[in-house]
């Protein structure tokens, strides 16, 4: 199911969401959630998509590589680590329609978080792109979007 994207300044885009348990992130619910989340992304055409973005409380955010249709799931996400020099780049957001934004993101960041089963996961992002997607999804699960960056 296609879900609506909340746009600024929509206050759950501004509140810090909560963390996910596990037996809610087993739920049939949390798992409709995420499908309808990826339907939902792949519908606009974005990289990534946050919990918050549809109206949902939940720490969880999909995302997929450009090009790509196959998307991740990561669940309480938390960065661990950042390497390189911060670049500045051009971001917009499916919740702020078209605006853009330069924002300053680290090149490499070490991720803590569980996938869509409730696996921990502790990964390196390989590229400068995804490593992006993710802090800028991140954000949005801290209740940070481009217009507080």
């Amino acid at each position: 199911m296609i879900l609506t994207i909340i746009k600024h300044p929509d206050p759950i885009l501004y509140t810090p969401t909560e963390a996910v348990s596990l037996p809610e992130l087993n739920s049939g619910s949390t798992q409709t959630l995420i499908e309808d989340m990826i339907d939902t992304c792949l519908d606009v055409e974005g990289l990534g998509l946050a919990a918050n973005q549809v109206g949902e409380d939940k720490s969880l955010f999909v995302y997929r590589k450009p090009g790509t249709t196959s998307f991740r799931v990561l669940v309480n996400p938390t960065i661990v680590e950042k390497k390189g020099k911060p670049f500045k780049k051009t971001e917009g957001c499916l919740s702020i329609p078209g605006e853009e934004f330069t924002v300053k993101r680290f090149k490499k960041i070490r991720i803590s978080a569980l996938d869509r089963d409730g696996e921990k996961l502790d990964f390196w992002t390989k590229s400068k792109r995804i490593a992006q997607c993710l802090q800028h999804e991140i954000d949005h699960l801290n209740g940070t979007t481009l217009v507080t960056k």
